[in-house]
Formats: structure tokens, sequence, C-alpha cells
């Protein structure tokens, strides 16, 4: 049983690797503004991060039901080990995540501006069209 946990806990952590890497694509994606990619990656990303929960919550339920007596050091430095790389990506993930948040942001600004720049030029325009004169 321990074996299978063992293989659980490395297949998490793989996709906790593949969730950094996801997260770096997303980050390069905002600063190109591409939005197609950024979407892709981030659902890509969101997918993954579901399959992450989803082999958690089994390897913790498996280890739950191990009998405590069992445990050997090595296994029990194999858990605590596991712990504190989880703990290290979730402040990876949250890092990464703030510059996304920050990039994006700017990008909205950058918009809305654009988008307000364009709409008082048609505005400014509309007085022009003289195909509104009346005759």
């Amino acid at each position: 049983m321990q074996e299978k946990i063992i293989y659980s806990i490395q297949k998490h952590l793989n996709y906790m690797d593949s969730v950094l890497i996801l997260s770096m694509k997303i980050f390069e994606a905002a600063e190109q503004e591409n939005e197609s990619r950024l979407t892709l990656e981030s659902n890509n990303r969101e997918r993954l991060i579901n399959i992450i929960d989803q082999i958690q919550s089994k390897t913790e339920i498996m280890i739950k039901a191990l009998p405590s007596s069992s445990l050997g050091q090595e296994f029990i430095d194999v858990l605590i080990l596991w712990s504190q790389e989880v703990a290290n990506w979730v402040e990876d993930v949250d890092q990464i995540d703030q510059k996304i948040l920050d990039k994006l942001y700017t990008l909205k600004e950058s918009t809305t501006k654009e988008i307000a720049t364009i709409f008082k030029s048609r505005q400014q325009f509309k007085g022009y069209n003289l195909n509104s004169v009346r005759k």
C-alpha cells in the first residue's frame, strides 16, 4: 500500500510541476497580449489543478487508511517532504498568479483607455457627418 501511495505522490508532484510550467506560459501569453493562448493555457491549467485535487484527495484517503503502526520513519519522511513541496508549490503559484493579475490589470486599463479614446473620437466625428444634415 505504501508503494501505491508513494507512486501517487510522485504523480501528484509531476502534475504540480506541470501547473508551474503552464502558469509561466500564461504569464508569457499575457505579456505578449495573446488572448487565445492565454485562454487555452488557463483552461489547461484549470483542468490540471482539478486532476491534482483528485489525486491529493485519493492519496490522503489512502494515507488515513494505513495503520499508524505500519508507518516507518522513511515513509513518514516522504510524507513530510511531500507536505513541504506542496507548501512551496502553493507559494510559487501564488507569486506567478500575482504577476499574471498585475499584467492583466495593466492590459485592462490600457484597453479601457483605448475604448474611451475611440468613443470620444467617434463622438467628435459624428458632428462632421454631412449625411445627417437636412436639405
